[in-house]
Parts: C-alpha cells; sequence; structure tokens
C-alpha cells in the first residue's frame, strides 16, 4: 500500500479545503466525556446529530413511506447500493432524478452504502457464524453464497433476483451511488467476520484502504456536491483499528465512519 506522502499526491489540493455543500457544526460538547451535540449541513437540509438513521434497502422504508417518514422528522434515511443495483437498477433511479426524487424526499438528506457490507452478509450461509450477529444466513440457516470471487480489483456477485453477474468495484461503486445522488456516500471497502485469522484480517484490512483509496480518486473526477466518508477497518485488533484512523485521516474524506465486525454479540 502507498505511504501517506503518495496518496496525498493523488489528489488535487482543493480536495482538502472545506466544502460549500457539506458542513459539520459542533453545538455542544460535553467537558465530562466528549460527547458532542451537533448538525450537518447538506444541500438537502439539516442532519441533527446523534441521530437514528433508519435504513431503507430499496429505497423505501418498510410498511411507511417517505411523507411518513418526513413526518416522524427522520433527518437522515440510509440507502443500500447494492440492492439497488440489482432492482430497479441506479441507471433507472439516474433517469427518474435520482434518489431524492425517486423516493419523493427532495428536502431531506440521503446516504447510501458502498456494497462492501454484503461481501460479508451474502456468504453468512457458508460461514461458521453465531446466530447472535442478526445475520439471515447465520446460526447454521440455509442461505445460497452469491458472492462468486475476491479479487484485488473487486468483488463479483451473483444476482438474487435472476442470477447475472454483478462486479463491484471501487470505480463501480462510486458510479453507481452517483446515479443514486444521496448526499454522503461511501468507498468500496472490505467487511470480514469476527472468526477470521489474522491473516486473512490483516488481507481484509489491506483490501478495503486500498480500495478505499481508489474510491475516493473516483470521486474526485465528479464531486456532484457528494460528501465521502471513509470507512475505519481493523477487525477487533485495536493496532490495527488505530492505523486505520491514522492512515484514513490524512486523507481528503469528509467523514469517518466505523465498520467492520466489532465481536459475535452485543457484549463483545
Amino acid at each position: 500500500m502507498k505511504s501517506i506522502k503518495e496518496a496525498w499526491s493523488h489528489f488535487p489540493t482543493w480536495a482538502h479545503d472545506p466544502k460549500s455543500f457539506f458542513k459539520f457544526e459542533v453545538i455542544y460538547e460535553s467537558k465530562r466525556s466528549s460527547a458532542r451535540v451537533g448538525r450537518i449541513y447538506t444541500n438537502h437540509g439539516i442532519i441533527e446529530t446523534p441521530s437514528f438513521v433508519p435504513v431503507g434497502t430499496n429505497a423505501t422504508l418498510k410498511c411507511i413511506d417517505s411523507s411518513m417518514a418526513n413526518e416522524c422528522d427522520v433527518d437522515l434515511m440510509f440507502c443500500n447500493t447494492y440492492h439497488l443495483m440489482i432492482q430497479p437498477g441506479t441507471e433507472v433511479v439516474r433517469r427518474c432524478g435520482g434518489l431524492h426524487k425517486f423516493m419523493n424526499r427532495e428536502d431531506r438528506p440521503l446516504i447510501t452504502d458502498s456494497g462492501g457490507f454484503q461481501v460479508f452478509s451474502m456468504q453468512a450461509g457458508s460461514m461458521n457464524l453465531s446466530s447472535k450477529v442478526g445475520l439471515k444466513g447465520a446460526g447454521g440457516k440455509k442461505r445460497p453464497n452469491t458472492v462468486l470471487g475476491v479479487t484485488e480489483k473487486g468483488v463479483t456477485f451473483k444476482s438474487y433476483k435472476d442470477g447475472r453477474k454483478l462486479f463491484l468495484s471501487p470505480e463501480t461503486c462510486v458510479q453507481a451511488q452517483k446515479d443514486l445522488g444521496a448526499d454522503i456516500i461511501i468507498p468500496l471497502d472490505h467487511l470480514p467476520a469476527y472468526n477470521v485469522t489474522q491473516t486473512e484480517l490483516k488481507e481484509s484490512f489491506r483490501l478495503s484502504h486500498l480500495w478505499e483509496e481508489q474510491s475516493l480518486a473516483h470521486h474526485m473526477e465528479c464531486v456532484n456536491d457528494q460528501a465521502m466518508y471513509s470507512v475505519v477497518h481493523g477487525g477487533m485488533d485495536f493496532k490495527m483499528r488505530t492505523s486505520s484512523i491514522e492512515k484514513l485521516s490524512k486523507l481528503p474524506f469528509d467523514g469517518i465512519a466505523i465498520g467492520g465486525s466489532l465481536g459475535k454479540s452485543r457484549e463483545d
């Protein structure tokens, strides 16, 4: 992996400047715990933090529509890029004017993920995972593994809808999120299970940071008034988590998300 100095040379100097379309403001910080109350400003509205962010997997919440979500003061909603790539397709959403119009949520912010979580969740049925992790294929439940292969270039999936092959790379992941047009987007990352070996964890760590840097470079080619968060990895290894934070905080991401597995149960 490139050094931080080498990685910086890939990005224009303006990439490190404050963005006019995205800003975080601290309203109050606790002197006792350093916990903060703040606001994130986007082109589609303000996100009060901390905030509960519901997941609308296929661009909708179960049992309620966007107008009802607005009545519940849902500041930010989360949508899954991988599932939207399969159905209805990100190109369809783009032609409809992007996710905000597609969902009738034009005055509220949206965030989309990279599809990296599906590298993990779609293999859950073939892993020896505890049912406590809350995945459909965990705990011995039968579920087909739709991940066909993972290489340095990306991940090949088999569509659970029609069986066609779908390739997710840093570039295709970012382009899909450009089509969707969410306010906050996520670079492609690799999420390992909690029970991987140290060798497997190190390889996953390497892939995640390689893909995240490549995703950021592609994002910078057409920012489109979208903020990109990095994703901290390292599993349950404290030193790797620290190293991840140090590497990613030097790059011109707009925020930092906590990713990866932190154990098989809430207690862990």
